[in-house]
């Protein structure tokens, strides 16, 4: 979405470029942003100074305007590839910031025509050391808080994650309870209906009862005349009848108790599944809550590592630039 040209205008001029005919191209192409900051590899002072001021021009393009550059000089051999050399080395883009060699093989690996004057690019960071230090103390600071960004967010979930839990748990609980005032309800309605049904019938049977005994009564009055052996007879058949109905209410009161025992049994059935499933769970959540510490001590532990291993690496590389240093005094 950019380039940043390098060329001098004596590269112009022998190659017959016109910048105004290549702006034209490259605005057909969608490429808006054109920069031409010239750096020439003749006198070796300019250039130092041309190639970290070009660094920042490049840095000024990829981090703050947010474009993809495209960086070329010449013959796209030495001195593009010098500026990306000591543009990674000064604002610490690479892993091998502090190691130019390493550094080289890498742009190479992706363009390998690349052949950058690695002791220009030394002597240039060299005498640009404090403000290479400046930038690994932003980059080190900007690590810093993303790291304590993400740790805030990652606190911010799990915070998250634990109110919704327990909301849900109390909407879990309300439903639970207002299911079983709605049973109870039903149940203490089925009672009262079973008891109406019951007292119903039993004034039925009553009505039934009087009205028979009205009846054997005036039969009795209308018979009074008849012999002894007529009257025994129905005394004996009142008597019968009787013995009927009051087996028949010794059997309704029985299933009326049996009836109240069974909801009993099955009302403490259901309260003690329902205390089992409330066990089980808080036996599930203390695992999870066991699990996530385990998973958080893993992640603590492997971040230590992780430092320690960079500390070494850091300490390695250390050692090396100065035994390289004391080869190269040597030298």
């Amino acid at each position: 979405s950019a380039v940043l040209d390098i060329q001098t205008t004596t590269d112009h001029r022998q190659r017959g470029i016109g910048m105004e005919r290549m702006l034209r191209y490259y605005k057909s192409r969608g490429i808006n942003l054109v920069v031409n900051y010239p750096v020439s590899d003749i006198k070796e002072k300019e250039y130092i100074e041309q190639l970290f001021q070009a660094s920042q021009h490049l840095h000024d393009m990829i981090e703050v305007k947010g474009h993809h550059v495209y960086l070329h000089c010449a013959a796209g051999v030495s001195r593009s590839a010098t500026l990306l050399l000591v543009y990674l080395a000064l604002f610490l883009k690479h892993k091998h910031w502090d190691n130019l060699p390493e550094l080289h093989k890498f742009i190479q690996q992706h363009y390998y025509l690349s052949f950058a004057n690695i002791l220009i690019a030394q002597k240039c960071i060299d005498l640009h050391r404090d403000f290479q230090s400046q930038q690994k103390i932003n980059y080190e600071d900007e690590e810093e808080r993303r790291r304590k960004a993400m740790e805030e967010a990652e606190r911010q979930r799990q915070l998250k994650i634990a109110q919704e839990e327990a909301e849900k748990l109390r909407l879990q609980r309300l439903a639970e309870q207002e299911q079983e005032k709605l049973r109870l309800q039903r149940l203490q309605y089925q009672e009262a209906e079973r008891m109406r049904q019951q007292k119903m019938e039993e004034e039925q049977a009553e009505i039934e009862r009087k009205r028979k005994m009205a009846e054997d009564e005036a039969r009795l009055h209308a018979k009074r005349l008849a012999d002894e052996h007529q009257q025994h007879e129905l005394k004996r058949r009142l008597a019968e009848e009787e013995a009927k109905r009051d087996a028949e209410k010794r059997r309704v009161k029985q299933e009326a108790e049996l009836e109240a025992e069974r909801l009993r049994l099955q009302k403490l059935a259901i309260e003690a599944a329902r205390e089992e499933a409330r066990m089980k769970k808080e036996h599930d959540e203390r695992e999870e809550a066991d699990r996530q510490r385990q998973m958080k001590l893993q992640k603590e532990e492997s971040e230590r590592q992780r430092k320690e291993r960079e500390e070494l690496e850091a300490q390695e590389r250390l050692r090396q630039k100065k035994k390289a240093e004391e080869e190269e005094a040597e030298r």
